[in-house]
């Protein structure tokens, strides 16, 4: 049987630990997974990379706010705990996230990375660090942001222009006085050109035109 709850990876782990389904990232996908799976009565275990579940939450920017309003964020089994109207902030949603793991003793496990995912015969083998697992089923939910995406001319240019990625950016004392260049207007890119606009000069520029969660349109100044 594996541990429930979210807790802390045993690191004292030595040979492959054997279950019947692996589920990689503990997201809203990984624990809705969780959630059904643990109705079913089916032994897994959740692998989530971050310290705490909902972490990918809290590291994004303080503005941060979901685009569905609350009664479509919830999970199954659990209302998210807000008037149905509002929009959730990232902060809000990760700490739904954590209470939810906890509510149903999810098997969750903490501080554990997958480095690797391979077929051997009829099972998978998923490795972290030291440890490694092997399952029939193995469930990818790790998402697919994670990674910073950065033009290969970035560094080229002019020194003076202070340059980020929305996964660094947090609020707007981190950047310097003068005109804001948004490159990418999915999510991100559209909140962030809002927030920005009425303190300086700010331009939202991408492939697609879509709104952010005020309505506004990108692909054009703001």
């Amino acid at each position: 049987m594996t541990s429930t709850g979210p807790i802390p990876a045993d690191l004292g782990f030595a040979g492959p630990e054997h279950v019947e389904t692996v589920v990689i990232g503990g997201g809203q996908a990984g624990l809705a997974t969780s959630y059904h799976l643990a109705r079913a009565g089916r032994p897994h275990v959740v692998l989530e990379g971050s310290e705490r579940v909902g972490d990918v939450w809290r590291q994004r920017f303080d503005s941060l706010r979901l685009f569905s309003p609350a009664r479509y964020d919830a999970l199954p089994g659990m209302p998210f705990p807000m008037p149905g109207w509002e929009f959730p902030t990232g902060s809000e949603t990760a700490d739904y996230l954590e209470s939810y793991a906890a509510t149903f003793d999810l098997p969750v496990r903490t501080g554990v990375s997958v480095d690797s995912l391979s077929r051997k015969g009829e099972h998978y083998v998923v490795t972290s660090g030291h440890r490694r697992f092997e399952a029939p089923n193995v469930v990818v939910a790790s998402g697919t942001w994670q990674t910073p995406i950065v033009p290969e001319f970035a560094d080229r240019l002019d020194p003076r222009i202070r340059q980020m990625h929305s996964a660094e950016y947090r609020n707007p004392s981190q950047l310097q006085p003068g005109p804001v260049l948004l490159v990418g207007s999915s999510h991100s890119g559209p909140d962030l050109a809002v927030e920005l606009a009425p303190r300086t000069a700010c331009t939202c520029r991408g492939r697609s035109r879509a709104r952010s969660r005020s309505g506004s349109t990108a692909g054009r100044r703001t």
